[in-house]
């Protein structure tokens, strides 16, 4: 719990001191002396050129699709009329306009999910509560999630007590001390010079001053009360939902999940941004390319409902895949993952096939500060068992800071599993009620290195997917330095944390592009 709280108040810190640089992921290293992707640099260069528009699907949670970021930016199925509950097309979706929720049906749209691997325990357990020690292979799979399950069961129904605990007795501080106060919205000042004898008004002002305190005094009571509702949505999901036994909403999309290759099911509601999450794919959205602040301009967006608050299902992300590839995308970006994934197989043949129609897919590695080489996070890029996608890239976050905590600290890594880093820490995009906040994950990395891949085909459209691949990883930005290795205190090789060892420079990469196409133009 305190880790969650601190790391919300630590966000609002950073929150007030980056407004003169909101946009640091878009500098220079050598020029701004910030470890950015040299944006401005690179459209420098292309200044003058003709672009030409790409699609990119974003596979995600909800969006706002009427935010000033992009409301002229969304891809339209011009062999569909919206609202006239007929599949025009035919291609099996009714009214998708925009795009495609797949988590949503008849009955409504699902919200809160649990995790996998709640799903792979609750479907194990008939099989196995009372069977006898075995050595086979299923048997041991089924000890390391039931082992795995009530651990993190347990420690999230006690971090998420505590914080629910503190959570409602700060705003019972806080409406205490307004009315003692006699003011409808109470401000530091307010709180400040309040006095009594009281020992119950001592201590609410005594808890609320510490969190102002903390802050320095950059922030309202009411900034802080609203950052730590946050919180209180993510807890609240835990203790209910995650790893809830009895929990299924899957019933409100009415399709089968043992059917795999089934198709069709859900429905065209792509704006639904309800949950904790909810604000994600409108964030994402937003870095790849959203309007003054993006970072490809001459973009549509196939926005794609696949992630609930929780964990996503394997048959989703799939069909996901599949649905962009046949509807046009030359980009899909996929920030999120999970811990397993029990029909990874069909994940598998989605992936193949979108590198057979020469689609790239850009994937956020993760953010439990973990090495992916031993503990993969799905989806992981591989069309065999043997196999990772050529048209897959995998992508670490960094950090504004030119120093040894480069790295973010909660960022995924791997020498072998993972690809680049791109700036993911304090990244500002657009947000649900037409605003703009920033957020940090290797989900705001991703989107960086996809609006990288756009920005390379929008003015060399002739380049293929494996070319723009091969193009970022070439240009990276060498970094020689000692680091923080993510999720612990060791110090290692920056270089060690990916198989570049950089991160992703678009100014680099329109000149290697711009070399290769004229050397192929010979």
């Amino acid at each position: 719990m305190k880790k969650f709280l601190f790391a919300c108040i630590s966000n609002l810190v950073i929150l007030y001191q980056i407004q003169a640089q909101d946009l640091w992921h878009h500098s220079d290293l050598d020029a701004d002396g910030v470890p950015g992707i040299s944006l401005n640099k690179a459209m420098q260069y292309l200044e003058g050129r003709p672009s030409k528009k790409v699609t990119v699907a974003i596979i995600d949670s909800g969006y706002e699709i009427t935010h000033d970021a992009f409301k002229d930016k969304v891809w339209t199925n011009k062999e569909e009329v919206a609202g006239n509950g007929k599949d025009d097309d035919g291609n099996g979706f009714i009214d998708d306009i925009n795009g495609w929720n797949f988590i949503g049906g008849p009955q409504g749209n699902v919200i809160n999910e649990t995790m996998e691997l709640t799903r792979e325990y609750r479907r194990l357990l008939p099989k196995f509560k009372d069977a006898e020690p075995s050595k086979s292979k299923e048997y041991k799979y089924w000890k390391e999630i039931e082992e795995a399950y009530l651990k993190e069961k347990e420690e999230a129904f006690s971090s998420a007590k505590a914080f629910l605990d503190r959570y409602n007795g700060l705003r019972y501080d806080y409406q205490l001390l307004s009315g003692y106060a006699r003011v409808d919205t109470l401000s530091v000042e307010a709180m400040r010079a309040i006095s009594s004898e009281d020992s119950v008004i001592l201590v609410a002002r005594q808890n609320l001053g510490g969190i102002v305190g903390y802050l320095g005094g950059s922030a309202t009571i009411d900034q802080i009360l609203a950052l730590l509702d946050d919180g209180y949505q993510y807890y609240d999901y835990q203790y209910n939902y995650a790893y809830n036994l009895g929990f299924n909403p899957r019933v409100l999309v009415g399709d089968d999940l043992t059917d795999l290759d089934e198709k069709g099911y859900g429905n065209a509601e792509i704006y639904d941004v309800s949950g904790f999450g909810g604000s994600h794919g409108t964030h994402v959205a937003g870095i790849v390319g959203g309007k003054d602040y993006g970072i490809v301009k001459d973009v549509e967006f196939m926005f794609l409902r696949t992630v609930p608050s929780g964990d996503e299902r394997d048959k989703d992300v799939a069909n996901s895949i599949i649905y962009a590839v046949d509807n046009g995308a030359q980009v899909i970006n996929m920030s999120f993952g999970k811990g397993y994934s029990p029909d990874q197989e069909y994940v598998r043949e989605a992936v193949r096939y979108a590198e057979e129609k020469g689609v790239l897919m850009v994937h956020a590695a993760g953010n439990d500060g973990k090495n992916n080489d031993k503990s993969p996070s799905y989806p992981d890029g591989s069309i065999s068992r043997k196999k990772k996608s050529d048209a897959w890239i995998e992508v670490g976050a960094s950090s504004a800071e030119y120093s040894e905590e480069l790295p973010a600290n909660f960022s995924n890594y791997g020498k072998q599993n993972v690809d680049l880093f791109a700036p993911g820490v304090q990244i500002l995009s657009s947000v649900p009620g037409n605003s703009f906040e920033p957020n940090s994950g290797t989900s705001m990395a991703s989107p960086v290195v996809a609006g990288v891949s756009a920005l390379l085909l929008s003015y060399f459209p002739d380049l293929s997917a494996l070319e723009v691949k091969e193009i970022l990883m070439k240009s990276v930005t060498e970094v020689d330095l000692e680091v923080t290795q993510p999720g612990s205190d060791k110090k290692v090789k920056f270089s060690s944390l990916s198989k570049t060892g950089g991160i992703v420079n678009a100014y680099e990469a329109v000149k290697l592009a711009d070399q290769r196409v004229k050397l192929e133009s010979k």
